[in-house]
């Protein structure tokens, strides 16, 4: 007990003699950290929250003074109290919902994106439920853009002038509400329906499973809340490893790899004429990804396009030999140990075929 009033001193040392607004997260109409309800985070809701760890008669609660959000009164939340009083750090007595959601969207559409509401989600009433079928576990990923679909269906519980909403809240892996929700209006309650929303994930969403917590307002009733699992899967990741600049007049568009990924062809376009286009192909290793550049082969024209063979016994090319011949099909043989290529068939416009 005799360090609470030490660090107490240390910190009315640190933090201004002036009360100042603090950088705190607002929740509905309670400030994180705003212990005595001014609406200014100050020294003196640092000292209540510093009793309240003390286990003295306080007027902190959780939601308003448990700034490290540890579920406990503890000293910590005191010093973090008085730094947002001085505005050295910024609070938040529970984490914002943004933290996994970063906006809701009408469906597909990209511009239109539903209010956000701070505070914690309203409490349920008792209120009917009208929400189904959405409690089945979905995966979502960091950044991405998944669609939820709603039905619902009011069975005539209410009359068709009632102001309507759907309340969507983050349930963290906890069993807690996360700060804020998104409100999400209803224009009838007087037939079922269903509502599309587009969720964008935060891209810096962690590995834990969380919930969406969905329920409906209409008027003062609050439906109960309908959860929806969600698990997060992880976000691949791209690394460089190597750049190539083997040949000139690169055409990124058109490589394949051979079937067993031991060889990357790539269409070297001609640099000045027609007549000098070619393939390199690079030696592939499978298990670092890197290449060497082993072969070419040259003076094929302007090649607009490669496919291999599914038994990645041929390779076809659709080239352009000259403006006035139009185009050729050349179809050559892979050595399935080398990947080199020899050229076995060419098929021109003169062969009564269309080549393009």
């Amino acid at each position: 007990m005799r360090a609470i009033p030490v660090l107490l001193a240390v910190a009315m040392f640190c933090v201004l003699a002036s009360e100042r607004s603090a950088r705190a997260q607002l929740d509905g109409d309670i400030f994180c950290g705003d212990a005595d309800s001014d609406d200014v985070v100050s020294v003196t809701d640092g000292v209540l929250a510093l009793r309240a760890a003390a286990g003295l008669p306080s007027s902190c609660t959780l939601e308003t003074c448990d700034a490290d959000r540890d579920g406990a009164f503890g000293v910590t939340d005191g010093v973090l109290v008085l730094r947002a009083a001085a505005e050295l750090t910024t609070i938040y007595c529970r984490a914002p919902i943004n933290a996994w959601v970063r906006t809701l969207r009408g469906g597909f559409a990209d511009h239109f994106e539903f209010p956000l509401r701070h505070g914690l989600p309203p409490s349920p009433t008792g209120a009917p439920r009208v929400i189904t079928g959405v409690n089945t576990t979905r995966t979502v990923a960091p950044g991405h853009l998944h669609v939820l679909e709603i039905p619902f269906d009011f069975h005539g519980a209410y009359e068709n002038t009632a102001p309507a909403a759907f309340i969507v809240a983050v349930e963290t892996s906890g069993g807690s509400f996360a700060s804020g929700f998104f409100e999400i209006p209803i224009l009838s309650v007087d037939k079922p329906g269903a509502l599309c929303m587009g969720i964008v994930m935060a891209r810096t969403l962690g590995t834990e499973p969380f919930s969406l917590m969905i329920a409906t307002r209409v008027g003062d009733e609050v439906s109960p809340y309908e959860k929806v699992p969600l698990t997060v899967t992880a976000q691949p990741t791209l690394s460089f490893v190597e750049a190539h600049s083997e040949g000139s007049g690169f055409d990124r568009t058109a490589l394949t790899v051979s079937p067993d990924g031991r060889q990357l062809y790539v269409v070297q376009r001609g640099a000045s004429t027609l007549h000098d286009g070619g393939v390199l192909i690079f030696e592939r290793d499978p298990r670092q990804g890197t290449i060497r550049l082993v072969a070419e082969l040259g003076d094929l024209g302007a090649i607009s396009a490669i496919v291999l063979s599914t038994d990645g016994s041929y390779v076809y090319l659709s080239v352009l030999e000259n403006t006035e011949i139009g185009g050729v099909i050349v179809v050559c043989r892979r050595d399935p140990t080398t990947g080199t290529l020899q050229v076995v068939q060419r098929l021109r416009n003169g062969d009564g075929h269309r080549v393009v």
